[in-house]
């Protein structure tokens, strides 16, 4: 089954598309100072595998723009070429609030196509996911009115986004009046189409991680597609993870067989969002919500009935809670292992990072939150860039079992980061193990895990180093080993 990305031009004269005549003599990054039509380029604002976006002026008002320009190596693939401008087209017919707008389209000396849109001072939901983790399911909802609002306007435009993910949600900063906009329609289908045929039958487009199965088996795709990403979407704000994770063709598999996820299993939220993720998520087209207004108004319904920020149901009477059902925090001693993702040796630096490298370490620490509890951990804490598994101690046949079990996970993990594929090599965990106490609280069968030596971690070493580290009360007091640093590595990882 091709990608579209892999697609080559069928061209009869490569040098000629969509009737004009490529030279492809500019080079692919474009200087500070570089005009462009009416307009000079100020700095680069992001770069992906197909186009390269600026921010720029206008020579004579001075207005602030983003130009979108295509890569060099792509202006001689028609297809490619045909389907940028179609993103000029498509955007063009829906004119909402909640989509990024655009205003011209233009050349580079005949060679290459630029858009010129909206200049979006803001940060991508991906981003507020990477550094965060996860939403409370009210702002969540708040995301999801005007996400909901740009999709449907697009839907009654004839267009299908097919590319829906935190990425392309631009949302304003923390502090600014909110905005939100839906960006990249460079891939978006127009459903009644009298134009060229910009895919081949069989082939993929969009995103792995939140592509429908429609999607991935290459057959017609319509605004349904759409409705599965956003229930794509919801899990991952509500939760911080992705609902499946993997390879490509692990991927693929579960995006056509596995049943969604329920998002209730590790996020504070009720059986109501399960209902609205699932049903979002159903294999069959036919079987989802019939349009996103209905979507959205079986999520705010569900977001009522949940909470504002719905807590873990607790199970009167059980334990770690007193007779009227609530929870009573007990103190433990528990072995945790920290986990940080360093980017070039570096802590990762969220804003100076590209949506590949922000996607590359999400699938890194939604590994080690699969892996540890996978092992039987409690994964205490979450955020874009770090996870933190804890084991009570006392749980095992003794403590030493328990610190068995720990460093064996943190070895597995090293060992599989190392050597994954696809990776772009510049990422790297730091692994911390470390003993101390926590607040555990129990709801049903699930328990959490909270105070300072997680949510604070005063005894964390700084700045963090790779490898796997073992803290001297840890070797000491559990190994009963010397140490003679305050940090012990942990070799053979």
């Amino acid at each position: 089954m091709a990608r579209e990305d892999e697609e080559l031009s069928d061209s009869t004269d490569p040098t000629r598309v969509l009737g004009r005549v490529i030279a492809v003599t500019v080079a692919d990054v474009l200087p500070v100072s570089h005009p462009v039509g009416d307009y000079t380029v100020d700095a680069v604002l992001g770069d992906g595998g197909f186009s390269t976006v600026y921010a720029a002026h206008h020579n004579t008002t001075g207005h602030q723009v983003a130009l979108k320009v295509l890569h060099r190596r792509w202006c001689l693939v028609p297809q490619i070429v045909a389907r940028f401008l179609r993103e000029a087209e498509v955007v063009r017919q829906i004119e909402n609030p909640n989509i990024v707008a655009l205003y011209e389209v233009g050349w580079i000396d005949g060679d290459r196509p630029y858009l010129v849109m909206e200049r979006l001072d803001g940060t991508s939901l991906g981003k507020i996911l990477s550094q965060r983790g996860s939403l409370t399911i009210r702002e969540t909802l708040d995301y999801f009115e005007p996400i909901c609002n740009g999709l449907a306007a697009a839907h009654r435009s004839g267009i299908v986004h097919r590319d829906l993910k935190p990425s392309n949600v631009m949302v304003s900063h923390p502090g600014q009046p909110f905005w939100l906009k839906l960006i990249d329609f460079g891939i978006a289908k127009l459903v009644a189409s009298d134009g060229p045929r910009l895919t081949r039958t069989g082939s993929q487009v969009g995103t792995m991680t939140a592509m429908s199965p429609e999607q991935l088996q290459g057959l017609p795709v319509d605004w349904r597609a759409d409705i599965y990403s956003l229930g794509v979407l919801l899990y991952q704000c509500v939760t911080g993870q992705r609902p499946f994770i993997g390879s490509s063709v692990t991927l693929e598999q579960m995006h056509l067989h596995a049943p969604a996820p329920r998002a209730s299993r590790i996020a504070p939220v009720g059986s109501a969002i399960d209902r609205v993720i699932v049903r979002c998520m159903q294999k069959d087209p036919d079987r989802r919500y019939l349009s996103v207004d209905t979507f959205l108004i079986d999520l705010r319904s569900a977001v009522q009935e949940a909470g504002a920020d719905a807590p873990f149901s607790i199970v009167p009477g059980g334990p770690g809670s007193d007779s009227a059902g609530l929870a009573v925090p007990i103190t433990v001693p528990v072995i945790g292992l920290y986990a940080e993702v360093l980017v070039d040796g570096q802590p990762a630096n969220l804003d100076a990072l590209d949506d590949d490298m922000l996607d590359e370490i999400e699938d890194v620490i939604e590994l080690v939150v699969a892996r540890t509890q996978a092992e039987g951990h409690v994964v205490a804490m979450r955020t874009g860039t770090s996870a933190m598994a804890c084991r009570v101690l006392g749980e095992d046949t003794g403590d030493q079992v328990t610190m068995d079990r720990m460093m064996s996970a943190a070895r597995a993990l090293a060992g599989e980061i190392r050597d994954r594929a696809g990776g772009s090599g510049r990422i790297e965990l730091a692994m911390y193990l470390e003993l101390g106490e926590a607040l555990r609280s129990r709801a049903g069968d699930a328990q959490t895990l909270s105070g300072p030596f997680i949510e604070t971690r005063p005894w964390l070493a700084s700045p963090p180093v790779p490898g796997t580290w073992m803290s001297r009360t840890l070797v000491e007091t559990v190994l009963n080993l010397s140490c003679e640093t305050a940090w012990c590595r942990l070799h053979d990882d």
